[in-house]
């Protein structure tokens, strides 16, 4: 047998490659001894079926799965060969991702879905047709979604997109509607930069072209407005207006958002239903237009002002909860930014 010589820097790699691979070795087979798979039938005498995933054994009660999903009611009742077996190997799933699926649709199992498991159980829930499991899991990453709702925030792009691919993957509604909704607002150079990594579809890509552009408009609409109730043409003017009503100069940010707040009200007082003192040309046709109108605004030139946003927010809750809501306010309601809709909502921040 010939000798093979190696390098001294050879040696080392080969068997720092075998220690990496000894130690994820190690650690996966802890992980999965550490996994308690009696739970689910063994514990009560229940379980009749065994299901194999990843080389461990989990004994199951047929009737529950059979309840949950019609998936294993399938495997289980009809004509397949898994009838007939006592194991019944489950290939290409991970052994942690199937116990917290199995823990969230068993009803003595008091596990909840979190946001760290739930991009492992979605899938599941959806591949075993859990509809309840695959509501539950929307929710969650809606709420995940809270943590993106502001366009500015380093790699918001990057992840509505990393959920957008999941929303219509799996077909979740709402939630695909959300990321659009949070996409339309970021820029250009971030949505394109999110879709080298994150590749959604054409539809979704051309729904968030339309409403980014909708949302300029909007944007410059209500700008234009502000600068003539204020009888000013550019920023600058607008600014000196803020100024001179104030008779001060603000030092930071939050002190110029309070004295853009003072020169909303100072005209019209209290009382008066709509926080700003000027009208636009021409007046909207309806009056939700202006309630709408005024909570962008509130948002976007005074964000610190929560008495007159409260107000607002109610003002368009009521719009919104009337009997008989037209075409038209739903879709301008659709266009305001989602942190807006998450503060009408109030249903994770109940602040107004």
């Amino acid at each position: 047998m010939a000798n093979v010589d190696y390098s001294e820097e050879e040696v080392t790699d080969k068997i720092d490659i075998k220690c990496e691979s000894s130690k994820e070795d190690q650690a996966l087979s802890e992980t999965i001894s550490a996994v308690d798979v009696s739970i689910f039938g063994e514990l009560n005498g229940l379980a009749d079926v065994t299901l194999v995933v990843e080389n461990t054994k989990i004994p199951v009660t047929k009737a529950v799965l059979e309840h949950a999903s019609p998936v294993f009611l399938t495997m289980f009742q009809r004509d397949f060969i898994e009838k007939k077996k006592s194991d019944i190997e489950l290939p290409d799933k991970k052994l942690p991702a199937f116990i917290n699926f199995l823990k969230c649709i068993y009803p003595n199992s008091k596990e909840q879905v979190t946001a760290e498991s739930v991009y492992e159980v979605v899938y599941l829930a959806n591949e075993y047709q859990v509809e309840h499991l695959k509501t539950v899991c929307e929710q969650v990453l809606l709420k995940e979604m809270s943590k993106w709702e502001d366009p500015t925030t380093p790699d918001c792009c990057m992840e509505v997109y990393r959920h957008l691919v999941i929303a219509e993957t799996l077909q979740l509604e709402e939630l695909q509607a959300r990321c659009i909704g949070i996409a339309s607002e970021g820029t250009q150079a971030d949505r394109e930069a999110a879709a080298k990594v994150h590749a959604i579809s054409e539809k979704s890509e051309k729904i968030i072209d339309k409403k980014a552009i909708r949302n300029l408009e909007i944007n410059t609409s209500d700008l234009k407005d502000l600068m003539k109730g204020i009888g000013g043409d550019n920023f600058e003017t607008v600014k000196n207006f803020i100024l001179e009503k104030n008779n001060t100069k603000p030092q930071n940010k939050a002190q110029n958002e309070i004295g853009f707040a003072h020169v909303l009200t100072s005209q019209f007082g209290q009382s008066n239903p709509f926080p700003f003192p000027f009208k636009s040309s021409p007046p909207p046709s309806k009056p939700w237009a202006e309630n709408i109108r005024n909570l962008r605004l509130l948002y976007q030139y005074a964000p610190a002002s929560k008495d007159l946003k409260r107000v607002a927010i109610k003002a368009v809750r009521k719009d919104k909860g009337a009997k008989v809501l037209n075409t038209s306010f739903k879709e301008e309601f659709d266009l305001l930014p989602e942190k807006i809709k998450h503060d009408i909502r109030g249903r994770e921040v109940m602040e107004y």
